[in-house]
């Protein structure tokens, strides 16, 4: 038995979840292996829930009500209700696209280096020139292929440096798809702040950063985001300021 959890957030995105949850069954060699599958819903209709439900029959489900909306209530219940060491953190809008033993190469990479916050399984990150943490980053060390990504000049996170929020790796917590060492977040990091609706992953993931927590990136995984036009936020009424226009019309 692996010492993790998965953990999805989804939000009235059926289609995605159907494809979600079937690209990790085939290609995630392992998920039999992990302590629970948790899924913790905002909002979706009854309809929805009970097709997710015949789809992860296994699986444990938390069901919001609009009283309890929202993506960082969502993390801080997740923070609240694993009890194992590591959670497999994977949105309803990502799907794995190649099968391998990705899962326990993470597990032995996070092992191996407690100063780990996570573990991204995202690579294609690797080969985006545009990225400006990529001078950051270099070549791990041991058995299991990565890049290790320590970095300690906050200042590259500001506006000014060029860093793209929806592109570039952040130094702790990703919505792409990682495994993270709740432990060391829950000690080291802290919640969610429930306020700041528009950069609460960020700021979450900066203060890892200040705690001396990196971060790595697997190599092997190929995951695809599937969601860039449906922001879960506009479903639900509660729009960041940068949620696009027509994303906003669309889902009036």
């Amino acid at each position: 038995m692996l010492d993790v959890t998965v953990v999805t957030c989804t939000c009235r995105r059926l289609a995605f979840f159907e494809k979600m949850q079937q690209s990790l069954r085939e290609n995630l060699v392992g998920l039999d292996s992990v302590h629970e599958w948790l899924i913790i819903d905002d909002n979706s209709s009854d309809t929805d829930r009970v097709t997710m439900g015949g789809l992860l029959p296994g699986a444990r489900f938390i069901l919001k009500d609009e009283a309890g909306m929202g993506h960082a209530r969502s993390l801080n219940m997740m923070l609240d209700e694993v009890r194992t060491r590591y959670v497999l953190y994977w949105e309803d809008d990502s799907v794995l696209l190649n099968r391998g033993a990705w899962l326990a190469s993470a597990v032995e990479l996070a092992d191996s280096f407690p100063d780990l916050i996570s573990v991204s399984f995202d690579a294609e990150i690797e080969n985006d020139r545009r990225c400006a943490a990529r001078r950051l980053w270099v070549e791990g060390k041991g058995s299991i292929p990565h890049i290790r990504y320590v970095p300690q000049d906050v200042s590259l996170y500001s506006d000014s440096s060029g860093f793209n929020y929806s592109r570039d790796l952040w130094p702790g917590f990703s919505l792409k798809p990682n495994l993270l060492n709740l432990d060391a977040a829950r000690r080291l990091v802290g919640r969610f702040d429930e306020r700041n609706r528009d950069h609460m992953e960020y700021d979450f993931s900066l203060r890892a950063l200040k705690a001396g927590l990196g971060t790595a990136i697997l190599k092997g995984p190929a995951v695809a985001d599937i969601g860039r036009d449906q922001s879960a936020y506009v479903l639900n009424g509660q729009q960041r300021s940068y949620d696009s226009e027509e994303q906003r019309e669309a889902w009036r």
